[in-house]
Formats: structure tokens, C-alpha cells, sequence
């Protein structure tokens, strides 16, 4: 019976909810489901079921547990959101349905102080900061090195994503939001 219960949650280990999303078992985590198990269950780093399918791009099991409620600003151990995770592995139809779903865009995860948008900035991937700046991420905010995306994108030498950080500041976006 150990780990049978679908939002089984002791010594946090993967239960069955977290190992459907992980293998993107799409029936199985809906028979699952019919249980009302804790989609927020945390597993090992403190991942939730919706941590596997950010970091596999599941946007479908995605959608299923945030209907069930799954929390789109939950931390996992290291302080990192859901958004970030799916920032970091370009993975945009999860960007968007947790944008959609109104995961914070401009959390900030402790360690260096990275936001999404620095995450996505830092490896390059244009539509992902498109998606974030559209939706308010903020391009002057500076991380733990001072480094704000803009500048991680230039370091990385990203020339396309640097045009479009130029082109979305001469438009008046990534910056705080005025006042109507």
C-alpha cells in the first residue's frame, strides 16, 4: 500500500499523481484524479506533480491540475516557481497557460535573485521573454549580480533577443506599469 494513495505525501517521495505527470501518463493521471488526490503533494526537491510537467513541457497534465487546483506559485525547495522551471527549459505553451492561469511573472527566486524573464534571457529563448515582457516582466530589474535580462541576453551574445528587448523599450514595455 505504500505510495497507492494517489496524493501520497510521506518522506516525499514520488506518489502516483507525481509519477504520471513525470512519464506524461495522461489516463492514468486522469483515473488518478477521479480520487481528489493533493495535486500539491510535494515529492522530492519539494516538486508538485505540476513541477514534472513544466520540466517535461506537459502543458496538457498541466492543465488538468491547475482545474484541480493545482497552485501555479507553489516553491519547490530551491525557491524556484513553476514559470521559471518552464522559462528555463523553453518550454512557451506552459509559459502561457501558467501566465494564463496567473502564475506571478516577476517572481524572484532567492538564490541570484532571477526572475523568469532573466532565466529566458540568459539562455536565449526569444518567444519566452516576448510572452513574459508582453505580460509585464520586467526588463530593468537586476538580479543578485546586478544583471538585469537585457544584459544577461547581451552577454550571452542573443543579438535577435536583444533587438527585441530595444524594440519592446522603445514601445514602453518591460518597465513598472503607469498608472491610467
Amino acid at each position: 500500500s505504500r505510495g497507492a494513495d494517489p496524493g501520497y505525501d510521506h518522506d516525499r517521495v514520488m506518489g502516483p499523481v507525481h509519477v504520471a505527470c513525470a512519464w506524461n501518463k495522461q489516463d492514468a493521471l486522469l483515473k488518478l484524479l477521479e480520487k481528489n488526490p493533493d495535486v500539491n503533494a510535494r515529492g522530492p526537491g519539494g516538486w508538485t506533480p505540476l513541477f514534472w510537467c513544466c520540466f517535461n513541457g506537459q502543458h496538457r497534465l498541466m492543465d488538468l491540475l491547475i482545474k484541480r487546483g493545482a497552485q501555479v506559485n507553489i516553491v519547490d525547495d530551491n525557491q524556484s516557481t513553476p514559470l521559471q522551471l518552464c522559462a528555463m527549459r523553453n518550454h512557451l505553451t506552459s509559459v502561457v497557460a501558467l501566465v494564463g492561469a496567473g502564475a506571478e511573472v516577476n517572481a524572484v527566486e532567492p538564490r541570484g535573485g532571477q526572475t523568469a524573464l532573466h532565466m529566458a534571457a540568459e539562455r536565449g529563448h526569444l518567444a519566452i521573454c516576448n510572452c513574459l515582457v508582453y505580460n509585464g516582466g520586467l526588463l530593468h530589474m537586476a538580479d543578485k549580480n546586478g544583471l538585469t535580462p537585457i544584459q544577461l541576453a547581451k552577454k550571452n551574445r542573443h543579438k535577435l533577443l536583444i533587438r527585441a528587448f530595444q524594440k519592446q523599450l522603445s514601445d514602453g514595455m518591460g518597465g513598472p506599469k503607469k498608472g491610467r
